[in-house]
C-alpha cells in the first residue's frame, strides 16, 4: 500500500456527486488527476455523456483531460493497479465501462461524446446553435490578430466628432485631448481591444450623483479598511498622534491647510474614526508616519507637530519635547526595520489613504465622462460594421454573442431551456483565471439549477497561480467564490488540496519558506491579493544544492550568461536525460543567453520566445517581396541588396548611390556604377542583377507567391543562414509564403495586413535535438514541469503598465450586485486627476501581487533544482529595483548579495561603452590620444545609438521618445545614403515597416498611430525643409552618417570609449561639420527656450565630438544641433582647448 497523501480525505470528499465543490489545487497536487476521477464519478450516474460538460481555458488542456479519460477506460480493461491513485480511477473507470455497456454509449469508439471544450469553443458552439439570437447570422470565421479591425472602427468614430448629430456629445474628448484625433484613435482602438472588461459599463447608469455616491462609499471602505488594520498599533501610536496634534494646534500657518481648531479637535478625540469626515485626519496620520516616498520616517521635526527644544516655553516642556521625539523615532525605526507582514500591510495602507481623492467630480471631468461614454458606444456599433463588412470576428465577439444567445434570468432563449435540460453537471479547469464575462456565462449556464436537484457544479482552480490579468482573468472571483462558498446561487463546499507530488521536498521547503513572507497574509478580492497556502513535499530530498544563486552588483547579462552556460554543461555532463528550462518575464532577457548556448553547441528550443517577423530569413524575405511590388520603394531595396544573397558592403552602397537621383531598382543595371564598386561588389551585384532580371521578365505569367519563392530559392536564399538550422530557416520560409498566399486580395497584396499576421506568429524551433533546453516566458511555462529551472534577469526592471483612456474598477455589493468606479485620463494640459490615479494605484497594486504569483508558478515548475540570477545597482541601499522580481524575492534572497565584496561592487559595468577584450584591434597613435574610427554597419545602428545616448539623451525622456530617436536616426542615415528624399505619398507608404520596428522597440498599440504619425513629421520635416536637405545633400565631401569613433583611453589596460556622431561632412567652405539630431519635441509655447536649454544641455557633448575630430582634421569645425520636429537649428563654432597638444 502506498503512502497516503495528508489530503487524501478532501480527494475523496471530491468524488461525491451528489455535491458541488470549490476546490483550491496548488501546484503540483494533481489537479488534472482529481478532475479526471471527478469526471468518472459522473459518467456512471448519468444516462448520457453529453450531460456533463467540463470547460477548460487552452486547447492543450482539452486534449489533455480527453486523453486521460481515454486512458482510464482503457486501463479498466487490465489488471488492478497497486498505486492507490491509479487503483481509485481503475475502479471509476470499471463503472463506466458497465454503464457505457448498458447504455451502448461506445465511448471509445466516440469520444466526441465526452462533452470538454475550451471557454472559447464553448462560446463558439452555442452562437452556431442559435446564429440569430446572438446577432450572428452566418457563421463567421475568427481571428487571433483584429488590431486592423479596432484601428478602423476607432477612426470612423473618432470622425464622427465632426458630425452634426454626434459632435457635440464628442467635444469635450476633443478637448481633452488637446484636438489630437490620432491620439484620441489608438485610445479607442485599445479600449476595444478589451472590451470584454468594459463591455458592462455600457448598460450602466451614467449619472453624476450614482457616480460621485459609489465613490464616496468606496472611499469610506478604504477608511474602514485602514482603520481595522490600524487597531495592531494603535496603543503604539495614538500618544503620539496627540502629542502631535496638541502642538499643531500650537501653530499658526498659512501653509497650514487644517485650522488650529481643527487640530485641537483631533487631539480631543484621540484616534480618528473611520467615517468619511475623518479621511482628512487619516491623511495627516499618514504623513505623520510615512514620507512622501512611502516609507516610514526616519526622522521628524515641527511639521509633524514635534517641535525642536529650543522652541520650549520652559526645561520641562523642552525635556517633553526632546523624550517624546526620541521615543517616536524608535517608534518608526522598530516599524522600518520590522520584517512583519502585517506591518508592510499598514504601510500600504497607509499609503492608499494618502492618495485617495476628496469625493466630487469637477465639472469638467463630469463632461468628459459623458463624452467618453457616448464614444465607447459609437465605437462598438463601428467595430460590428466593420466585422460586417471583414467577414470576420475576434474571440471577444464571439463570447459577447455566447451571452446575447442564452438571454437572461428573466427572459431565457429557446437554447437556455434546451442547455438546462441536457446539463447535469459542469466541471471548470483553472477557475482562478475566469473573467467578469465568463463567469456570467456560467451564470447563465446554472440559472434555472435549484438546490439538491441532483446537478452540481465542481471549480478548480489554484488563486496562486491567477497570472493572466492581461486577459481581463479576475482572481477575485474565485476568492469571492470560496469565502462566500457560492457561485451563481450555486452552494459550494471548500476543500483545499495540499500534496504536492511534483518536486523534492528541498525545493518545496523553501517555496514555503519564502512565498508565505512574499504573499499578503489575507486575501484581498479588491486588490486580487491572495494568502498562501503551504504545501507538503510527497517526494524525498535528492540533492542538497536545490537553490542556487548568482549574485551581481550591476548589470552584466554576459556574466548571467556565461553562469547559466556553465550550469547547463555540469548538468548535461552527469545526467544527460534530466530536463532543463529557462525561464524569464521578459523575452529581451534571453538575448545574451541565446548567443552563450549557441557558443557552446548547446542546442536549445524557444518556446513562442522570437517572433516570426524577427528572424533574418524572414525580415529579408519581406523586404525582397515589397521590393518585388514596388521598384520604388527604396527603403527595402537597399535592404535586398545588403540582405545575405547580394551582401553589398555599406561602402559599396553608399558608390552605387551617390550623385544619382535614380531609384535603385534602376542604378543597379548602371554599368558606370557598376565599375566604381570594389571587385567583391561587382561580381556580387553583377550575379544578383543576373537573376533578377532573369525574374523579373516572367514575373506577370506567374501566380505571385510561386514567382517570388522562385526567386528567393535561384537567390540562394535557403543556403544564406549558416547560423541557423536549414530546417528551422525552411520551416519560417514556409509559414511566409503561407501567410503571404492567404493575404493575396484579388491580386493586390496588403502589406500592412501581412505585418499584422507575422506579429501574431513565432518562430519554429529545431525539433531534432535530443534534450534541449527550454527556453520561454514564465507565463508559458505554467502547467509545465522540468528538473532544473532557471529564472535568469531577477533584477531587471518592470515595465510600466498602459494608460488607457478611462479607468474602471468594479466594486461588488453584498447583495450580488455590482457598482462602478470610472475615471478619465488626465487631459493633455491637466496635471493630475486623483480619481484616476486612484485606480491606477490599484491597478499597480493588483500587478504586483500578479507579479508575485508569477514568481510563485515559475519556482514551482522545478522538481529537482532551482537557479536564481540577479542583480542589484550600487547605491546607499543596495537594494534591487522595487518593480523588479528580485525585489519581491529578496526576503530570502538578500543573503546571497550580502556577501558581495564591496571591490565588486564598485567595478561592475555601468559604462555601457567600455570594452575590455581587443584583441582584433589595430591602434592608431595621433599625438597623445589613440584613436580609429570604424565603419557602423546598419544593423547595429539602433544599439550603438541607445548605448551612448543613453546617460545623455534619453534619461529624462519617455521610452517611447527614445525608441522614435533611434528609428529616426536610422531613417536619416538612410535618406542620406539614398540621396533621394521621399515625397508624402512615400512616407505614408512606410507605415508597414515603422510599425514592425515600434513593435520591435515594445510600443504598443495603444501609441502605434502616435508614434508612427511622430516618425512621418520628422521626416517629413527634414526631406522638404532648405535646411534638412541641405544637411542631407550628397553634395558635400567626406560624408559620414552615424560615424562612430572610438578612443583608447587607457594602453595599458587597452580600454576605449566609443562616441557616435549623426552627421558629419565637408561643405562647400571646405568647413567640417558636426550635427547631432535631436528629435524629441517640445509641447510647450516658447520652442526658443526649448532650444536654448537644449544647447546648452549637450554644448559639452559637441564639445567632446569636436575634440576628438580636430586631432586628424585640421579644418574650421562647426558644430550643430537639429532640431526635424519643428525644422529649428543652432550652430556654433568649434573653440579648441588651449591645453589640447
Amino acid at each position: 500500500m502506498n503512502k497516503q497523501p495528508p489530503d487524501q480525505a478532501a480527494r475523496d470528499q471530491a468524488l461525491d456527486t451528489r455535491k458541488s465543490f470549490i476546490i483550491q489545487a496548488p501546484a503540483g497536487s494533481g489537479k488534472t488527476g482529481l478532475l479526471t476521477q471527478r469526471f468518472l464519478a459522473l459518467l456512471a450516474q448519468v444516462e448520457q455523456p453529453e450531460e456533463i460538460l467540463a470547460i477548460t481555458f487552452t486547447r492543450k488542456a482539452t486534449a489533455e483531460m480527453k486523453q486521460r479519460l481515454l486512458e482510464a477506460l482503457e486501463m479498466a480493461s487490465e489488471d488492478k493497479p497497486a498505486e492507490d491513485y491509479l487503483a481509485t480511477t481503475w475502479h471509476l473507470a470499471n463503472k463506466v465501462l458497465q454503464k457505457d455497456k448498458q447504455q451502448n454509449w461506445q465511448l471509445l469508439q466516440q469520444p466526441s461524446r465526452l462533452k470538454i471544450q475550451t471557454i472559447d469553443g464553448l462560446c463558439a458552439s452555442l452562437v452556431r446553435q442559435l446564429p440569430l439570437l446572438s446577432g450572428l447570422g452566418g457563421n463567421l470565421p475568427t481571428t487571433d490578430n483584429a488590431s486592423e479591425l479596432y484601428q478602423l472602427a476607432a477612426k470612423t468614430t473618432a470622425l464622427l466628432i465632426e458630425d452634426e448629430e454626434y459632435g457635440p456629445s464628442l467635444k469635450p474628448l476633443l478637448h481633452h485631448f488637446d484636438g489630437k484625433l490620432s491620439r484620441i484613435q489608438d485610445l479607442l482602438a485599445d479600449m476595444l481591444q478589451k472590451r470584454l472588461n468594459w463591455h458592462p459599463l455600457i448598460a450602466y447608469q451614467y449619472e453624476r450623483t450614482v457616480l460621485e455616491n459609489t465613490w464616496s462609499a468606496w472611499i469610506q471602505q478604504r477608511i474602514e479598511h485602514l482603520a481595522a488594520r490600524m487597531l495592531a498599533i494603535k496603543h503604539k501610536i495614538q500618544p503620539f498622534w496627540v502629542f502631535s496634534c496638541e502642538q499643531r494646534a500650537q501653530i499658526s500657518s498659512d501653509k497650514n491647510l487644517i485650522d488650529t481648531e481643527a487640530f485641537r479637535l483631533f487631539a480631543h478625540k484621540g484616534w480618528p474614526d473611520s467615517s468619511l469626515d475623518a479621511l482628512p485626519q487619516w491623511k495627516l496620520l499618514s504623513d505623520l508616519l510615512l514620507t512622501n516616498k512611502g516609507f516610514f520616517r526616519k526622522t521628524v521635526n515641527i511639521k509633524q507637530g514635534f517641535p525642536a527644544a529650543s522652541a520650549a516655553k520652559d526645561k520641562q516642556q523642552a525635556g517633553l519635547f526632546i523624550a517624546n521625539k526620541k521615543a517616536f523615532i524608535e517608534l518608526l525605526d522598530d516599524l522600518s526595520l520590522s520584517e512583519e507582514a502585517e506591518i508592510e500591510e499598514i504601510r500600504l495602507a497607509l499609503i492608499e489613504i494618502q492618495q485617495l481623492p476628496i469625493p466630487g467630480f469637477s465639472d469638467e471631468h463630469w463632461d468628459v465622462l459623458e463624452s467618453l461614454g457616448v464614444a465607447l458606444k459609437l465605437s462598438l456599433a463601428q467595430l460590428w460594421l466593420v466585422f460586417k463588412e471583414s467577414g470576420t470576428l475576434d474571440f471577444n465577439e464571439i463570447a459577447l454573442r455566447a451571452q446575447q444567445a442564452l438571454g437572461d434570468e428573466e427572459q431565457p432563449t429557446d437554447l437556455t431551456l434546451r442547455l438546462d435540460y441536457q446539463l447535469s453537471h459542469i466541471l471548470v479547469d483553472e477557475f482562478q483565471d475566469t473573467s467578469q464575462n465568463q463567469r456570467q456565462l456560467l451564470t447563465q449556464l446554472t440559472a434555472g439549477w435549484q438546490q439538491d436537484d441532483g446537478r452540481t457544479l465542481f471549480v478548480v482552480g489554484d488563486p496562486m497561480q491567477s497570472i493572466y490579468r492581461f486577459r481581463a482573468a479576475e482572481v477575485s472571483i474565485f476568492l469571492e467564490a470560496w469565502h462566500s462558498q457560492s457561485l451563481a446561487d450555486i452552494s459550494l463546499e471548500c476543500l483545499q488540496l495540499s500534496a504536492n507530488f511534483r518536486s523534492q521536498s528541498t525545493i518545496i521547503d523553501w517555496v514555503n519558506q519564502s512565498f508565505q513572507h512574499i504573499f499578503p497574509l489575507q486575501d484581498d478580492s479588491q486588490l486580487s491579493a491572495v494568502s498562501y497556502a503551504r504545501s507538503i513535499p510527497m517526494k524525498k530530498a535528492v540533492s542538497e544544492d536545490a537553490i542556487n544563486v548568482l549574485a551581481m552588483a550591476g548589470k552584466n547579462d554576459e556574466k548571467e550568461a556565461q553562469w547559466i552556460k556553465n550550469q547547463i554543461v555540469n548538468i548535461q555532463t552527469q545526467n544527460s536525460n534530466e530536463t532543463i528550462a529557462i525561464l524569464v518575464s521578459s523575452k529581451s532577457h534571453l538575448k545574451e543567453i541565446t548567443v552563450s548556448l549557441r557558443k557552446a553547441g548547446i542546442g536549445f528550443e524557444a518556446v513562442d520566445v522570437e517572433p516570426l517577423n524577427m528572424k533574418p530569413e524572414i525580415q529579408d524575405l519581406y523586404s525582397l517581396t515589397a521590393a518585388m511590388l514596388d521598384p520604388l520603394d527604396a527603403i527595402n531595396w537597399l535592404a535586398i541588396l545588403r540582405a545575405p544573397w547580394c551582401g553589398l558592403s555599406l561602402r559599396d552602397l553608399t558608390l552605387l548611390l551617390e550623385s544619382t537621383e535614380n531609384a535603385p531598382s534602376e542604378v543597379i543595371n548602371d554599368s558606370e556604377k557598376l565599375h566604381a564598386l570594389s571587385a567583391q561588389g561587382k561580381q556580387r551585384l553583377s550575379h544578383f542583377c543576373s537573376i533578377v532580371n532573369q525574374w523579373l521578365a516572367v514575373k506577370d505569367k506567374n501566380n505571385f507567391v510561386s514567382w517570388l519563392q522562385s526567386l528567393w530559392l535561384s537567390l540562394g536564399g535557403a543556403g544564406c543562414y549558416d547560423s541557423l538550422p536549414n530546417q528551422t530557416v525552411l520551416a519560417n520560409v514556409q509559414t511566409y509564403f503561407n501567410l503571404l498566399d492567404k493575404n493575396i486580395e484579388t491580386a493586390e497584396i496588403s502589406l500592412t495586413r501581412l505585418q499584422q499576421a507575422m506579429d501574431m506568429l513565432f518562430s519554429h524551433t529545431d525539433k531534432s535535438m535530443q534534450s534541449p533546453v527550454f527556453l520561454m516566458s514564465m507565463h508559458k511555462s505554467k502547467g509545465l514541469e522540468f528538473d532544473h529551472v532557471f529564472l535568469p534577469g531577477l533584477g531587471k526592471r518592470k515595465r510600466n503598465i498602459d494608460q488607457p483612456m478611462l479607468e474602471w474598477m468594479e466594486w461588488p455589493q453584498e447583495n450580488g450586485a455590482v457598482e462602478f468606479l470610472l475615471a478619465p485620463m488626465k487631459g493633455i494640459h491637466e496635471k493630475d486627476n486623483p480619481f484616476y490615479r486612484v485606480i491606477q494605484q490599484i491597478n499597480k497594486a493588483k500587478a504586483n501581487f500578479e507579479q508575485q504569483r508569477l514568481l510563485y508558478v515559475a519556482t514551482t515548475r522545478a522538481k529537482k533544482c532551482l537557479y536564481f540570477s540577479g542583480h542589484i545597482k550600487h547605491s546607499e541601499s543596495e537594494k534591487p529595483d522595487p518593480s523588479s522580481l528580485l525585489n519581491q524575492l529578496w526576503p530570502s534572497l538578500r543573503s546571497y548579495f550580502s556577501l558581495l565584496k564591496d571591490e565588486e561592487i564598485e567595478s561592475s559595468p555601468h559604462a555601457s561603452f567600455t570594452i575590455q577584450r581587443l584583441s582584433s584591434m589595430i591602434d592608431v597613435e595621433i599625438k597623445s590620444r589613440n584613436f580609429y574610427e570604424q565603419e557602423t554597419e546598419l544593423e547595429s545602428i539602433a544599439e550603438e545609438i541607445q548605448n551612448f545616448s543613453e546617460d545623455i539623451e534619453y534619461s529624462w525622456a519617455s521610452d517611447r521618445a527614445r525608441i522614435i530617436g533611434i528609428i529616426a536616426h536610422k531613417i536619416f542615415q538612410w535618406l542620406a545614403i539614398l540621396n533621394t528624399l521621399p515625397d508624402e505619398s512615400q512616407i505614408v507608404s512606410l507605415r508597414p515597416w515603422l510599425v514592425t520596428q515600434l513593435q520591435h522597440h515594445g510600443v504598443t498599440s495603444q501609441h502605434m498611430n502616435e508614434a508612427v504619425e511622430t516618425l512621418n513629421l520628422l521626416v517629413k520635416n527634414i526631406s522638404t525643409s532648405s535646411r534638412g536637405q541641405w544637411i542631407l545633400s550628397s553634395k558635400h565631401k567626406h560624408t559620414k552618417n552615424e560615424w562612430s569613433l572610438k578612443v583608447i583611453n587607457d594602453l595599458k589596460n587597452r580600454t576605449i570609449s566609443q562616441y557616435i556622431i549623426d552627421r558629419s561632412f565637408v561643405d562647400e567652405n571646405n568647413i567640417r561639420w558636426i550635427i547631432d539630431y535631436k528629435t524629441g519635441r517640445h509641447e510647450g509655447s516658447d520652442v526658443e527656450a526649448f532650444i536654448e536649454s537644449e544647447v546648452k544641455r549637450y554644448r559639452q557633448q559637441l564639445q567632446t565630438y569636436g575634440d576628438i575630430v580636430s586631432e586628424f582634421d585640421s579644418r574650421e569645425i562647426r558644430l550643430a544641433l537639429y532640431f526635424p520636429a519643428f525644422d529649428r537649428w543652432s550652430e556654433w563654432a568649434y573653440q579648441k582647448k588651449m591645453n589640447d597638444h
